[in-house]
């Protein structure tokens, strides 16, 4: 896939990956929405060649926290370090299975949704914990099926 193909996907499918987090759900399902911002963030920084992954993670996040209203930094944060994490280990798991890279990642998402159950706590935005620990579960559990989709539509070269 050329280079411009790669960066048209990865707009489109941040744009996606927006869309799916404000969309509305019902309260029951609400609380199981995983984290797609992050998962598409994360997806690009672990597979994505040549893409400054810090710099649109930290833009991404502003929007984030702009669309959510959120303490300015606080979505940035979490999603610089995510892509930072994700991007590092990319030589020691990119070899690995797609399971073993799920189960091993389980605790960048960990992280992730503590740094922003953290930053709530100081601004004094309580949240059911609920609300905090189950999109973490979701998100385990779509990654495999994003990485697969993501790799259907960059093709066969689609990971590195």
């Amino acid at each position: 896939m050329t280079a411009a193909l790669t960066r048209g996907l990865f707009a489109i499918s941040l744009l996606i990956a927006l869309m799916l987090q404000v969309v509305s759900l019902p309260d029951g399902l609400s609380a199981l929405r995983p984290m797609w911002v992050a998962l598409l963030i994360g997806y690009w920084a672990f597979y994505g060649p040549n893409l400054p992954m810090t710099l649109v993670a930290f833009l991404t996040g502003l929007g984030c926290d702009a669309l959510y209203n959120t303490p300015l930094g606080q979505h940035a944060m979490g999603l610089i370090l995510l892509a930072y994490a994700l991007t590092r280990l990319r030589s020691s798991l990119g070899l690995f299975p797609l399971w073993q890279q799920t189960l091993t990642l389980t605790p960048v998402w960990a992280v992730y949704a503590l740094l922003q159950f953290w930053f709530d706590g100081m601004a004094r935005h309580a949240a059911e914990p609920s609300l905090r620990f189950l999109p973490i579960i979701t998100t385990v559990l779509f990654w495999p099926l994003v990485c697969s989709a993501m790799d259907a539509l960059r093709g066969p070269r689609g990971r590195p």
